[in-house]
């Protein structure tokens, strides 16, 4: 995978949910898992930061170590949630790929 391929993939998977083109899957483990994380580390409900959404995201990320459609799905779910942090979700991405 290329760097620019994962961010026009990305992109184009937003821009389908925001025009309503598609339907997200029902939420799985591990996008309960993330949701869990976020509360867990700050303590309390509150808005989270970007740093804060990008580092949970790399947790889940890290867990990945090899190609289950499942996880990745799960993964793509979750960036689709958080589109507003969706530059660091993708370079989180990248980076991960580079790894």
């Amino acid at each position: 995978f290329s760097v620019v391929k994962v961010k026009n993939s990305l992109k184009f998977y937003c821009a389908q949910m925001t025009n309503g083109i598609t339907h997200e899957p029902s939420p799985s483990m591990l996008v309960g898992r993330f949701n869990a994380l976020l509360p867990q580390r700050q303590g309390y409900l509150k808005a989270f930061s970007t740093k804060e959404i990008i580092r949970t995201y790399g947790l889940l990320l890290s867990e990945l170590t090899s190609n289950v459609n499942p996880i990745i799905t799960d993964l793509t779910i979750i960036a689709g949630q958080q589109r507003k942090h969706a530059k660091g979700i993708a370079d989180a991405i990248c980076n991960r790929i580079l790894e």
